[in-house]
């Protein structure tokens, strides 16, 4: 049997900061040796007595570790609080192209795209991911989708006009780092009031 028993934080006083480390045990019975590895991989053996000592403290290593995450607005060195760190962004948008010489080769010209709410972005304002949806490469000094005809943009996003597409859209994006760890915060103090 060779398994994890279980996680500590362990702080360290040079960078003020925290990282885990698992308590590991081998064999079975009597014949058992363990060791401790911390978050490079790295294994040290560890005795029973000192195992004995971590499981008793693990409770109050964890609650040492929130007050500090608490104490520090959310910063989480050991990611023990999963807060969301994603947020899905879904937006209707009309997609505005035009057909120059170079279509053939490298798409369609994509000039702009209007939100819904009336914001019109140019092709390189777009977000990044919303830029890979459309699978948007610069030719020149064209924005182009990359390998996109009229006919695969009917086949894909269904509406087509003259110039012009509509269609939904839909991919994440990280959260704000400052709602990320409020967050964390309250994740930690709500460990904290547990008792």
């Amino acid at each position: 049997m060779e398994d994890i028993l279980f996680t500590v934080p362990t702080y360290d006083d040079d960078n003020d900061s925290w990282y885990t480390e698992h308590v590991w045990i081998y064999g079975y019975a009597k014949r058992c040796r363990y060791t401790i590895c911390d978050s490079d991989g790295n294994h040290e053996p560890i005795g029973k007595r000192e195992v004995n000592q971590l499981a008793k403290q693990e409770t109050q290593l964890w609650r040492d570790y929130s007050a500090w995450v608490v104490k520090n607005k959310g910063k989480d060195p050991c990611g023990n609080f999963m807060a969301k760190r994603e947020r899905k962004v879904k937006r209707n948008y009309v997609g505005h192209f035009s057909h120059w010489i170079g279509e053939k080769e490298h798409g369609l010209a994509l000039t702009k795209v209007s939100w819904a709410g009336g914001k019109n972005s140019l092709p390189g304002e777009l977000p990044d991911m919303f830029q890979k949806f459309l699978c948007l490469k610069k030719v020149g000094d064209r924005w182009c989708m990359e390998g996109i005809t009229v006919d695969i943009l009917k086949e894909e996003v269904g509406y087509v006009g003259r110039g012009y597409f509509k269609g939904t859209a839909e991919w994440n994006e990280p959260r704000p780092e400052k709602l990320v760890r409020a967050e964390v915060v309250k994740l930690a103090k709500k460990h904290l009031a547990r008792g």
